[in-house]
């Protein structure tokens, strides 16, 4: 089912098999440069706050060679296990 907004039709389904999203304009460059953006993010307010969450953590490997490798990302899952979710509301 494809549902209908301002902007174009947003099919349920909106992600490839890697992730990204399949808009015309969305390929693995501009998804890598969405990513390392929001790396920078929660760099920049883990120094600030010094805390970061899953979800920054997890971007900022994303970024990282060999990032999907399997050994890795178990390393990398084990790591974030201990932070909290979600940043602090507010940030």
């Amino acid at each position: 089912m494809i549902q209908f907004s301002g902007n174009g039709p947003n099919p349920i389904f909106d992600t490839r098999a890697s992730g990204t999203q399949s808009s015309f304009l969305d390929n693995p460059s501009f998804d890598l440069g969405r990513t390392a953006v929001q790396a920078s993010h929660g760099l920049t307010r883990a120094a600030r706050e010094g805390d970061w969450s899953q979800g920054e953590a997890r971007a900022l490997a994303r970024v990282l060679p060999f990032q999907n490798m399997l050994p890795v990302v178990m390393l990398l899952n084990e790591f974030v296990s201990g932070m909290p979710e979600h940043a602090p509301k507010g940030q």
